[in-house]
This record gives C-alpha cells, sequence and structure tokens, in this order.
C-alpha cells in the first residue's frame, strides 16, 4: 500500500506548452493539409465551446504528439510540489490528453528542469480531454495501489469538477488543486474532501 497517490496533468499544470488544437472551421485562420482551422492552446481549449459548423476529430490533435522541448516553459510552483511528492511512500503519475507517444518527449522536459528519475513516473496519455477517462484511470489505479489519499492537479475545471463530482463513493481522501496561468502568476486553487 502506498500513502498517496498524485496524478499532474502536463499542459498547463506542469507546463506553459506552445501546441495548439486544430479546430477546424470555415472561419479558420490557418491551414492544414488545405483544410482552414482556428488554432487553441491547450488553456483556451478548456473553456472553448464550438460552433456547429466546426469539427474537432483525432487530426486535431497532431501537435500534440510531441512537445517543444525548447519552447515549453516550466510551472514552477507545481513542478517544485511534484518534486517534493516524489518519494517512496507516494506514487506520482502524469494523466494528460495528450497522446501516449507523447511521454519521450514529457520525461525529457522533466529532466531538463532537475527530474532525473523519470523512469520511476508513469505517464499515461488518454488521447483526450474528457474528464471520465482521466477519472477511470484514477479509479484502475486506487483498485492497484490502495492508497490512503487521492491528489489532483490539473488546469481543467471541468476535469476537476468531474473527478470532485464523481468521487465521494470510493471512500478516500481527495485533495484536487486547480492550476490557474494568468500572465505570469500561477494560482494554485486547493480544495480537501475527506
Amino acid at each position: 500500500m502506498i500513502n498517496k497517490l498524485i496524478f499532474f496533468d502536463f499542459d498547463y499544470t506542469l507546463a506553459r506548452t506552445t501546441e495548439n488544437v486544430m479546430v477546424w472551421s470555415p472561419r479558420g485562420t490557418s491551414k492544414f493539409k488545405g483544410r482552414k482551422y482556428t488554432p487553441l492552446s491547450a488553456r483556451e481549449y478548456n473553456i472553448m465551446e464550438i460552433a456547429d459548423d466546426e469539427i474537432i476529430n483525432e487530426e486535431s490533435y497532431t501537435q500534440f504528439k510531441k512537445v517543444n522541448i525548447n519552447k515549453a516553459k516550466p510551472i514552477d510552483s507545481v513542478l517544485l510540489l511534484f518534486k517534493t511528492y516524489f518519494n517512496k511512500n507516494n506514487s506520482v503519475k502524469i494523466l494528460s490528453a495528450r497522446p501516449q507517444e507523447a511521454a519521450e518527449d514529457v520525461f525529457l522536459f522533466l529532466k531538463k528542469h532537475g527530474i532525473s528519475k523519470t523512469h520511476l513516473i508513469e505517464y499515461k496519455g488518454c488521447q483526450s480531454s474528457s474528464p471520465v477517462l482521466k477519472f477511470d484511470y484514477i479509479c484502475k489505479c486506487i483498485k492497484e495501489y490502495s492508497p490512503t489519499e487521492v491528489i489532483l492537479f490539473d488546469d481543467s475545471k471541468k476535469v476537476i469538477h468531474f473527478v470532485e463530482s464523481n468521487f465521494s463513493a470510493l471512500n478516500i481522501k481527495l485533495t484536487t488543486c486547480l492550476v490557474e496561468i494568468s500572465g505570469n502568476e500561477e494560482i494554485l486553487r486547493f480544495k480537501k474532501k475527506i
């Protein structure tokens, strides 16, 4: 049994990243393979609603298969907590909307910022921003590890709300941390449920 099971999202939780979701739109400002799209950052994507004539499909996430290590910037306050939680009594995982194939780049980013034991970190790429997929993975890990507490760091209000709303049946302590970036400010909003 482990003490704490800690999940960190990647984009705009551990790192400010530059990759965009491509929303296929007749009003698109960019083109990819001859199709118009509107580029949205991970932050914008978390709060946007698409119009009836816009589409998001698997190809929309093409840029998220890689992390631009040279342009990605650490979110220092969260990275410090990541390092603090990373010990033998805890299990630290990265739970991302990116696809699984981004794992190598995510680990390179962590190594660049002082986390050398990446072989001890599990990366789960959901290939979707669906809160249900993240929650299902958290539940799977709870069954596997039997932790006394679960901690979730994410920049998506939808994910945080979904996990909080569905967690009570699991009878384990839950702490969530909504990571908000405003200019150069990093705002961490913790909430504990017992």
